[in-house]
């Protein structure tokens, strides 16, 4: 069935969007198209990471209600299931983006250059493999997910970046209570040496990070990172309260909590700031800790984890998602 959705969001980011998603184009229901058209502003950008925090032009240096970045992309999709549990996805976007002076002046590699504003093309294709038995919190199976994308085609400026991604996840089922979770994610760019701020990865922007490094950023053109942890389920169970609960969708409420063990290590490579993030810049970061997980309706999981990381540094976060 054909989507159209209109999304209006403010605050921090102001954004508008429009989605339009149609699934199947051909008989098999086999193909799928679907675009996308995002216009977004911010008062306050981050221009650097210093120490591993983003750091931002905000209202104390260019005053308040004054916009300081604005970004407007259009994209369209292509999306082919050969078999059930695979899937290719391709897209060509358009991508035009501006910052205020501020930015350039304290960072003129923002978008390289001491430019102020840039437009490129941007291409990108991924492969998912996908047999795990639950998509939002799984005890066995695995899954293989792999992509490279492309920014700028030389066709309206310098842009000239390739980036490239990899995960792998695999879970084991030992018994009715006991399960293991295993991760590994890498992440690349070329050229590595020369790549503006903007478009520079690391671990803290994607989904990849370790654990108890929820509010560091580690900036890199590459890095590998592997999550490993031990569960043992408490209880699971789901409860109807259709008599005292009107809405349709909220009457059935399943819940599972896991008491869990984890190990978490990584490397990057970070050749443009690491004299700005020397602590955990082009070292071995390792994380270890306990947690609690509950899994409840709509992909929801509680994550409450305590962690000690690499510099010996003690963490307790609380996330709404699922470590991988």
């Amino acid at each position: 069935m054909e989507k159209l959705t209109l999304r209006a969001q403010f605050g921090f980011t102001r954004k508008f969007e429009v989605f339009y998603d149609l699934p199947y184009i051909d008989k098999n229901r086999k193909t799928g198209i679907g675009f996308k058209v995002s216009y977004s502003e911010n008062d306050q950008v981050a221009y650097e990471t210093r120490d591993h925090w983003l750091q931002f032009v905000g209202i104390n240096e260019v005053g308040i209600g004054t916009v300081q970045r604005k970004r407007f992309y259009s994209q369209f999709g292509f999306e082919r299931r050969n078999r059930f549990y695979s899937r290719h996805n391709m897209t060509i976007g358009y991508h035009d983006q501006w910052v205020g002076d501020t930015v350039v002046s304290l960072n003129p590699n923002y978008f390289g250059g001491a430019l102020s504003s840039i437009q490129f093309f941007k291409l990108g294709y991924s492969y998912t493999y996908d047999v795990r038995n639950i998509a939002f919190y799984p005890t066995k199976g695995h899954m293989l997910q792999a992509g490279v994308e492309k920014e700028g085609l030389g066709l309206l400026g310098p842009l000239d970046v390739w980036k490239l991604y990899g995960n792998a996840s695999k879970y084991f089922s030992l018994s009715k209570r006991w399960s293991t979770g295993h991760y590994l994610s890498g992440f690349g760019t070329l050229p590595r040496d020369t790549v503006p701020y903007f478009t520079y990865g690391g671990l803290g922007y994607r989904n990849d990070l370790l654990r108890g490094f929820d509010l560091k950023v580690i900036n890199s053109t590459s890095y590998l990172i592997m999550k490993n942890e031990l569960r043992f389920m408490v209880f699971s169970f789901t409860r109807k309260y259709d008599k005292i609960v009107p809405i349709k969708q909220f009457q059935t409420i399943p819940a599972s909590l896991f008491v869990k063990a984890f190990i978490d290590v990584g490397t990057s490579h970070d050749p443009y700031t690491a004299a700005l993030n020397p602590e955990f810049a082009n070292n071995g970061i390792w994380a270890w800790g306990l947690g609690l997980d509950l899994a409840t309706f709509y992909d929801l999981v509680f994550r409450l984890e305590y962690s000690r990381i690499s510099n010996n540094e003690n963490n307790l976060f609380l996330n709404l998602h699922a470590a991988f």
